[in-house]
């Protein structure tokens, strides 16, 4: 049954009930087809590649979620996330990036880093909620690693990541696929 809600008149500052109901339904099928998909292989979407990390002495085994399919499902259905373990989110643009914890069922610690792999901010962030974690300004990863994980280990807004601008977690659109074809041209 779709979800209305009440609009008004045009101009009135609220969103046309149209709109509301569209945006809705169109959320409700792609969680729908995402739930589907894990109950027909029983499996969640999981990165191929995984990158190795360093925040100071801590090793960090990070999946990799460099296109738009990994960054949606990123580490929703997991139970679990072993210590030393996290994603990795790498973005094609650099941007102020919110991430959420729909359909994450383990707390996590989110790091913001920027370019230079510093990272601007950590958020912890309750599972199974819609609540918005954003950058405090622009970056283009997130690290997502167990809640308390960047705390307990002493790393905090500043430290470094290092391994992160590495060219085998750039987003696809940014990957060289032959490079001796570019240096032909």
């Amino acid at each position: 049954m779709p979800v209305f809600l009440s609009a008004g008149k045009p101009g009135n500052g609220r969103f046309p009930s149209e709109l509301v109901e569209v945006f809705i339904l169109r959320r409700c099928h792609e969680v729908y087809l995402l739930a589907l998909w894990i109950l027909a292989t029983g499996t969640a979407v999981r990165a191929d590649a995984t990158v190795e990390l360093l925040a100071g002495i801590h090793r960090i085994e990070a999946e990799v979620a460099n296109t738009d399919q990994l960054r949606s499902a990123g580490l929703s259905f997991r139970s679990n996330l072993g210590g030393s373990q996290g994603m990795v989110f790498v973005f094609p643009e650099v941007q102020r990036h919110c991430m959420w914890m729909r359909d994450t069922y383990i707390p996590l610690s989110v790091a913001f880093i920027d370019e230079q792999g510093a990272i601007v901010n950590i958020e912890d962030m309750e599972p199974l909620t819609d609540a918005f974690h954003c950058a405090e300004r622009k970056v283009r990863y997130v690290l997502e690693m167990n809640r308390g994980w960047f705390a307990q280990r002493h790393i905090r807004q500043g430290s470094k990541i290092l391994g992160i601008e590495t060219k085998q977690i750039a987003p696809l659109s940014r990957i060289r696929m032959n490079p001796s074809a570019e240096r032909a041209s």
